[in-house]
């Protein structure tokens, strides 16, 4: 199997309103690009499994166990929020559902 895909996992913390300062900060991401196997979910499988067939399903697999808290992924520029996280012999397996843009 090959790793020859990157992932990006991120993690947002802190920003919101400041009542000290009255301004409202920003805030601050933490990102974490790794090596993975990444492939898409076809219609008739994605149908099969989440019933739905208007959101981009990618499965994505990682040499290394990964167990850090992420709020979302991005591949390829496109933002990927955490549809289920499958743990297998020795690859960590994540399906991520496309999150559409607003």
């Amino acid at each position: 199997m090959r790793f020859a895909d990157r992932v990006t996992f991120i993690q947002e913390t802190g920003g919101g309103y400041n009542p000290d300062t009255g301004r409202h900060e920003p805030p601050e991401i933490r990102r974490e690009t790794l090596p993975c196997n990444l492939s898409y979910v076809g219609i008739d499988r994605q149908k099969e499994l989440f019933g739905q067939i208007d959101r981009a399903t990618a499965i994505v697999r990682l040499r290394q166990p990964y167990s850090r808290r992420f709020d979302y992924a991005e591949i390829e520029g496109r933002r990927y929020a955490l549809s289920r996280r499958t743990p297998l012999r020795s690859v960590n397996a994540f399906y991520l559902e496309e999150v559409p843009k607003t």
